[in-house]
């Protein structure tokens, strides 16, 4: 699979020897050449298949007033069952919720119980930007994520209720910076 992003290029791919998988390998195993001309500054990353790689994830909730009572209670529970799936000391998330604005209530971090205490505080009420929600959670990211696997994972149940920023410049930073957004 490739994948091409503002002169970036992401390559992936598995080598087998002799049917297994290879996995002691460097870039000076590898020539990569574009339209011919050798490439100089390649980066091999090979995540290690017995351990899941380090995250760095931002949890961005709606909390706009149509998430009030089961929404905001699902959401929560969401929220709450990823930090327990999170390691406690690599791992980390961020808390931001939006609504008429874009609250970041915890800055990235690994501590499991303030990420809890995080996630009960989301309320539920006026109206929802969603688009600013997510940037928010782009720009926490960048900014203080520290780990090789990164993510904004947006819970939301409605539209956009007015955001200044727009879903193309969301998907624009998002693949520049090689973020995916769930």
């Amino acid at each position: 699979r490739i994948q091409a992003s503002y002169g970036d290029i992401a390559l992936f791919f598995t080598v087998h020897c002799n049917g297994n998988p290879e996995r002691n390998l460097l870039p000076e195993n590898f020539v990569v050449t574009e339209n011919g001309t050798i490439v100089d500054n390649v980066y091999l990353w090979c995540p290690d298949p017995f351990n899941a790689p380090a995250l760095s994830v931002v949890m961005v909730f709606d909390a706009s007033s149509s998430m009030a009572g089961a929404n905001i209670a699902g959401a929560r529970a969401g929220g709450n069952a990823f930090v327990d799936l999170m390691d406690g000391r690599i791992d980390e998330a961020s808390v931001i919720w939006f609504m008429s604005g874009v609250t970041v209530f915890q800055q990235m971090t690994t501590n499991k119980p303030m990420l809890y205490s995080a996630i009960t505080a989301v309320p539920a009420s006026g109206p929802g930007m969603l688009w600013d929600g997510a940037y928010a959670g782009l720009i926490e990211l960048i900014n203080n994520g520290v780990n090789q696997v990164r993510a904004v994972i947006v819970l939301a149940d409605g539209a956009d209720g007015g955001s200044s920023r727009t879903s193309t410049e969301i998907i624009a930073l998002a693949n520049r910076h090689r973020i995916a957004v769930y």
